[in-house]
Order: C-alpha cells, then sequence, then structure tokens
C-alpha cells in the first residue's frame, strides 16, 4: 500500500492559524524529492539553480547529500558572491555580469580560493572582465554562452541573446 502524501488541505487546516505571509517547507518531502533525483540522474551532475531554491538552508540541504548535487548556478554577480560567503563552492553565474563592483566582489572570492565561473555573450564582455580581474592579478573563469538559434525563411527558431 502506498503511503499517503499531505495535501494541500492538511497543510492548510495545519497552518489555519498561522499569521502571513510565512514560509514552509516539508524537509521530510523534500528528502524524498532529493533522494528519487539521485535515483534519476544516474552518472549525470546536477547543478543546483538558485533562483529555484531561495534558501541557503536548503540549498546547503540538497548540496551537501553529494552525488550528483554539484555546484550552484547562481542568478546574479552580488548573489554568486554572497553564496561564496555563505561556503558555497562551484558557482557558475547563469547570466552575463557587466557591474565593475559585482565583478570585483567575484573575483576577490576567486582569490579566496573559490571557484566561480561567470558567463559571457559577447567579446566586449570578456575584454571588460579582463580589464577588471588584471587590477586585482586573478584569472576570472569563463563560460561562453553560444548563440545555437536557426534561421530559416520566415523563422527564427531560437532566442536572440548571445553576440557569440
Amino acid at each position: 500500500m502506498k503511503e499517503s502524501l499531505p495535501d494541500y488541505q492538511y497543510y492548510q487546516s495545519v497552518f489555519r492559524d498561522t499569521e502571513l505571509p510565512f514560509a514552509f517547507v516539508d524537509l521530510d518531502l523534500l528528502d524524498q524529492n532529493i533522494a528519487a533525483i539521485q535515483k534519476r540522474a544516474g552518472a549525470k551532475w546536477i547543478r543546483v539553480a538558485s533562483k529555484s531554491v531561495r534558501s541557503v538552508g536548503i540549498l546547503d540541504r540538497i548540496i551537501s547529500k553529494g552525488a550528483p548535487f554539484r555546484g550552484i548556478m547562481s542568478f546574479s554577480g552580488a548573489e554568486a558572491t554572497f553564496l561564496s560567503q555563505k561556503g558555497f563552492d562551484d558557482i557558475l553565474l547563469g547570466y552575463p555580469v557587466w557591474q565593475e563592483s559585482h565583478i570585483e566582489a567575484i573575483c576577490q572570492e576567486l582569490k579566496n580560493g573559490k571557484t566561480i565561473t561567470l558567463m559571457v555573450d559577447s567579446p566586449d564582455h570578456i575584454n571588460h572582465i579582463n580589464a577588471i580581474s588584471r587590477k586585482v592579478n586573478v584569472a576570472v573563469p569563463v563560460c561562453i554562452d553560444v548563440d545555437m538559434s536557426s534561421e530559416f525563411p520566415g523563422l527564427h527558431f531560437g532566442v536572440w541573446r548571445s553576440g557569440l
């Protein structure tokens, strides 16, 4: 017999008298979900997207389970620095960052031994990061966002993002 999982009505009754707004995570269900993903992942690595998990505690719980979870894809330069300073490593910045102060902060994390990879989508962006990183004498790893869209008569298949 399959175990019955809590549903909306269950949580609605449990939190009936709880003042809003509030956040709640059923850690038993989270752990079941983590185990299911581990089982399905096989030999593939999974980088957790922080824009989908907005809690340091939950990110830590997921990453600490080990394989296949490895690294975080962060949403912004400031968030990458924040997560690095909270003890996370192997961070891929999912979107290009241009703001000099954010790149400088990431460079400092790199100097402190952290692994943070910046997304780039134009030669100007690469040159900008390179100029900032030279000031603090650190090499910045980059991931190149390549435009893989296709043009067909009357149709553009894909997105217009990367200039590379």
